[in-house]
């Protein structure tokens, strides 16, 4: 027999940014990364997870990802996110899609190449099936987290803090977030509902329900993995270069 339902695995991949500081009116998980575009390279990846479901939150070039996303992976599902309100907004627009969904949800990005690799996803995967019933996530040290949120230590509770939100105590700290979280799906729409914009840019940011899982009494799990800076967020053309640069490494 198969897996029980809420031992399935959905995945959610955020692509639904232009990504200005690219310089380039090609979606930014389109840009390519040794001849194949970011957006590709994950979702192959995901494959060692084997999810149920994988669904892809589309935005700008909304028509040009989905085509070239059911070239990669036929049977991929869609959903639009039409206005840019944050990560935590993107997320929510899976939820119709993924509504009679029981299983575990697992959500990654579209320009993080940490996601593309296999042992990064079956890390998490196997911290979300021992942590069933709360939210797992990984944590990544790196030398400079300029760009990144830092994970935070508030009162024995782990929260991410986006750059923008950072005292310059704050900025110092080294460990960041690559964004990719586990969690029972009834557990994810009820923490979502919760996110409200306080903030900076006023968005919602997904990155709150680590902390909006804690106060609920769940547990929340982290796992940290080996990265090197280019793998957990690809921005600018710069960075995609670095990226190369690691590709090349591990051929």
């Amino acid at each position: 027999m198969g897996e029980r339902l809420h031992n399935q695995l959905a995945v959610v991949v955020l692509a639904a940014g232009k990504g200005t500081r690219m310089k380039s009116e090609l979606p930014k998980v389109l840009h390519p990364l040794q001849g194949m575009p970011m957006l590709g390279r994950l979702l192959r990846g995901l494959g060692v997870l084997k999810p149920a479901r994988v669904v892809v939150v589309t935005g700008y070039g909304a028509e040009q990802v989905e085509a070239y996303a059911r070239s990669v992976l036929p049977g991929v599902e869609f959903s639009r996110q039409t206005e840019q309100r944050g990560t935590g907004h993107a997320v929510m627009m899976a939820e119709q899609a993924l509504a009679d969904f029981n299983g575990q949800i697992m959500i990654v990005y579209g320009d993080i190449m940490l996601a593309a690799r296999a042992d990064a996803l079956q890390a998490l995967r196997a911290l979300g099936a021992e942590n069933v019933d709360g939210l797992s996530m990984l944590t990544a040290e790196v030398d400079n987290p300029t760009g990144f949120g830092r994970l935070l230590q508030r009162g024995g509770v782990l929260v991410n803090v986006e750059e923008k939100d950072c005292t310059p105590e704050q900025r110092a700290v080294t460990t960041v977030n690559p964004c990719m979280y586990v969690l029972p799906a009834a557990l994810l729409w009820q923490l979502l509902a919760q996110v409200q914009p306080n903030n900076v840019q006023k968005e919602l940011y997904l990155t709150d329900i680590i902390e909006l899982a804690a106060k609920a009494g769940r547990r929340v799990e982290a796992a940290k993995v080996v990265a090197q800076r280019p793998e957990v967020g690809v921005n600018t053309p710069e960075e995609l270069v670095a990226m190369e640069g690691v590709l090349r490494q591990v051929a």
